[in-house]
């Protein structure tokens, strides 16, 4: 598999990815990484070769120029490591709601047992704001109905907005203590 591409490389020309698999060279499968250098330090420079890589599910036919190595041409830089995403994230009730990650249990000091939405946003002028929520505070049950996830809370909002509901009962725990705290429905 191709991890990086020197963008001053023949592969480079040829639109070869990070993520390609190289199947095959000059029509010789190659079954281990090892082979494939040997192949290609036996190629004279200049010597155009087609190479069978594996892409987006199926296979696909590249040719290039096999090039001599400049000994002085500096090291290409790594890639840029992936930036973690984002955990998925909801805005409702004055709050914003998040997924409940090992990352968030560490963040905010969350028993391992612990269930629910993590708040991880308490909009300043809020009813939330006002009783006291605050980040790191689970909301563990939407009305007498424990929420496992925020697919499952989004629902609850849904149908309570269908209902007409003004208001909803939310059970919120915080190092271990629960309480029923009453938010607003917001519109839309």
């Amino acid at each position: 598999m191709i991890a990086v591409i020197d963008p001053a490389s023949p592969a480079a020309q040829a639109k070869l990815q990070p993520g390609d698999v190289i199947l095959a060279y000059e029509g010789k499968p190659i079954d281990r990484s090892r082979q494939l250098p040997r192949l290609v330090a036996d190629t004279p420079p200049e010597t155009p070769i087609k190479l069978t890589v594996w892409r987006d599910g199926k296979e696909q036919e590249v040719e290039l120029k096999v090039t001599a190595a400049n000994p002085n041409r500096p090291v290409p830089p790594p890639p840029e490591p992936e930036k973690p995403k984002p955990p998925p994230s909801i805005d409702a009730l004055g709050l914003k709601l998040v997924k409940l990650t090992p990352d968030l249990r560490k963040q905010f000091s969350l028993p391992e047992a612990a269930k629910g939405v993590v708040i991880s946003e308490v909009a300043q002028s809020s009813q939330a704001a006002t009783q006291g929520l605050r980040p790191g505070d689970l909301l563990v049950a939407f009305g007498h109905d424990t929420v496992a996830s925020l697919e499952e809370l989004q629902q609850k909002i849904g149908a309570a907005k269908k209902s007409g509901h003004k208001n909803v009962l939310v059970r919120v725990e915080r190092e271990g203590n629960t309480r029923f705290v009453a938010l607003p429905l917001e519109v839309g």
